[in-house]
C-alpha cells in the first residue's frame, strides 16, 4: 500500500509529465488538507514580532524569469495559533540565485532572530514550484 509521501511523490510526477513543471517539496503529510485548513490571517512583521515559525513557504517561477514569488506563506505562534502571512514575504520579487539570503534580510529587519531565518529553510517547510 503507498505511503502518503509516496502518494506525493506520484502527484508532482504525474503534475512535472503533465504540465512540464518541477518542485523541490519536502512536505510530508496531506498537502491538500494542509492548505486547505482555516488559519487567522496576520501580517509579516507582527508574525515575526510574536515569535512565529515558518510551517510552509511556497515560491513559484518560471523558465527563463529571474524571479520568485511568494505564493503562500504559513505559521504558527508560540501559543499555537496557525497563521497565513498576508502581507511581506508575498510582496516581493525575490531573485532566483538570493532568495534565502532575501526572505533572511525580511526577517531581520522585522525584528526576527537569526533561529527564525534558519529555519525558514528546513526541511518540510518550504517548496519551489519550478515552471
Amino acid at each position: 500500500m503507498p505511503t502518503i509521501a509516496h502518494d506525493h511523490q506520484a502527484n508532482l510526477d504525474r503534475i512535472a509529465r503533465d504540465y512540464g513543471v518541477s518542485s523541490t517539496d519536502s512536505f510530508v503529510g496531506d498537502i491538500t488538507e494542509y492548505v486547505t485548513r482555516d488559519r487567522e490571517a496576520l501580517d509579516f512583521n507582527n508574525f515575526i514580532a510574536e515569535g512565529g515559525r515558518f510551517t510552509r513557504i511556497r515560491l513559484l517561477t518560471e523558465r527563463g524569469y529571474p524571479y520568485m514569488d511568494c505564493s503562500y506563506a504559513y505559521g504558527i505562534l508560540p501559543d499555537g495559533t496557525e497563521v497565513r502571512l498576508t502581507d511581506g514575504v508575498n510582496d516581493y520579487k525575490l531573485g532566483r540565485r538570493t532568495y534565502r539570503s532575501q526572505i533572511a534580510a525580511q526577517i531581520k529587519a522585522a525584528g526576527g532572530t537569526r533561529a527564525q531565518q534558519q529555519q525558514a529553510w528546513d526541511t518540510g517547510v518550504y517548496a519551489i514550484l519550478w515552471g
